[in-house]
């Protein structure tokens, strides 16, 4: 097993020396976009609902150039390797590019892409130039059995409270059960408390887990997978279930190195997909680059449509309304954009600029870089040192939640702000082994 651990290292090592060159990183981002266009055109924009064809040469030539200049700074977040340049790595490739090829031949308006563009040359300078300052603890640390176990045993406490007073000890055993498990769950009426601390529970067990098996504490980690299927049983979320096997395929996998790899990673991704799709298929893309592309690149140009005609919501319906601010809108604002610009029973979800828009205004293009590059910072400062393999996933995870989801509710609900202070707790590596 060292050997072929040992062979992987090499292999890996020798890959993201080579995809971390400065001209092969600008032209692996440009293919990458000029691949994203040909697989918008050819097969997402006359083959699904909402989108279609409309070029414009004025967005495309604006997106090209845009393309061309963020390909010269993007190798600049492989010297930093921080948490943080992995996040900004899955925004431009699931956000950014995505983005400019919507307004090239999807209908996307010029003036949005104009503040578009706006927002991502502040997001980017910010990201490169605010420094890092990294948690005080430092050197080699290690996390011991016990506390590993005082922290599975404060985490089963709300999930096994949940599990035996409203789930009825119930075991979820058949897939087909979920939505009915779903629609009971709903119906439980948790405390406001409870239902937050519930909500964080898959973060917290999945950061245990891998931090179980790197320190191979084996009863732990079992007991912690039993603590994973009870929560998937108190309410059906395959999340649940599915995300700790995330991260310990980031564990197993990952190198911290391998920052450089996911560039040129995507474009295979993206060459696997067109080749799905002439073999009749069409998963990859539907679901990787349709929905979590081009989708957030539309809905984020709904945002800026509605609000730049209706009244912004000043996040009373996220962190503001927990103060006892009432919202003037009498549905969520995802469910606003959904009844103006698709179905009635679209809830549309999205965050980025579409937070800033919904929230600031044209204001919030010049703001909302600022509060996201400082969550990002707050990670940074949280996992300075923390092998990268331990998290990996979560940090992918947590670039598509800031996606598709206001700041606040990623911060709060979705427990990234509870995720930075467990990882201020975990051990340390020197920066040289943190492998």
């Amino acid at each position: 097993m060292k050997t072929i651990a040992n062979r992987y290292l090499e292999i890996t090592q020798k890959l993201s020396e080579l995809s971390g060159n400065k001209v092969l990183t600008c032209l692996f981002f440009l293919i990458y976009k000029g691949i994203l266009d040909l697989i918008y055109l050819k097969f997402v924009g006359d083959a699904y609902a909402y989108f279609g064809i409309c070029i414009s040469p004025v967005n495309i030539a604006s997106g090209w150039l845009i393309t061309i200049i963020m390909a010269v700074v993007f190798s600049e977040y492989y010297k930093g390797n921080t948490a943080s340049s992995v996040m900004m790595v899955v925004f431009n490739m699931f956000y950014f590019i995505p983005m400019t090829t919507y307004c090239s031949y999807g209908g996307g308006s010029s003036s949005f892409l104009f503040w578009g563009i706006i927002y991502w040359a502040l997001l980017t300078i910010l990201q490169l130039r605010l420094p890092v300052i990294a948690w005080g603890r430092s050197g080699q640390s290690e996390m011991s059995a016990k506390s590993i176990f005082l922290f599975t045993a404060i985490a089963a406490v709300p999930v096994v409270y949940v599990w035996v007073r409203y789930a009825k000890c119930r075991l979820l055993l058949n897939f087909g059960e979920i939505y009915q498990v779903r629609a009971e769950a709903a119906g439980y009426g948790l405390s406001t408390p409870l239902h937050y601390l519930l909500n964080m529970m898959p973060i917290v067990l999945a950061l245990l887990i891998v931090l179980a098996l790197s320190r191979r504490q084996y009863i732990a980690l079992i007991i912690l997978l039993g603590l994973v299927f009870i929560n998937f049983s108190i309410a059906g979320h395959k999340t649940v279930i599915f995300f700790p096997f995330i991260l310990i395929g980031g564990y197993i996998f990952y190198r911290k190195e391998m920052i450089s790899m996911i560039l040129p990673g995507g474009i295979l991704v993206e060459l696997a997909a067109i080749a799905e799709q002439f073999l009749g298929k069409g998963l990859i893309i539907n679901l990787l680059f349709r929905r979590m592309g081009f989708v957030l690149a539309q809905l984020s140009e709904f945002y800026y449509r509605f609000f730049s005609g209706s009244s912004i919501d000043f996040f009373r319906q996220g962190i503001i309304g927990k103060l006892g601010f009432d919202t003037i809108y009498s549905q969520s604002i995802a469910n606003v954009i959904g009844n103006n610009f698709e179905t009635q029973v679209v809830n549309c979800n999205n965050g980025i600029m579409a937070d800033a828009w919904a929230n600031l205004g044209l204001i919030g293009i010049f703001v909302m870089p600022v509060v996201l590059v400082y969550c990002m910072r707050f990670l940074d400062f949280a996992s300075h040192n923390v092998n990268s393999r331990l998290i990996i996933g979560m940090i992918v995870y947590y670039s598509f939640a800031f996606a598709n989801s206001q700041w606040s509710t990623v911060l709060i609900t979705h427990g990234f702000a509870l995720m930075c202070i467990l990882l201020m707790f975990f051990p340390r590596e020197q920066s040289r082994k943190n492998r």
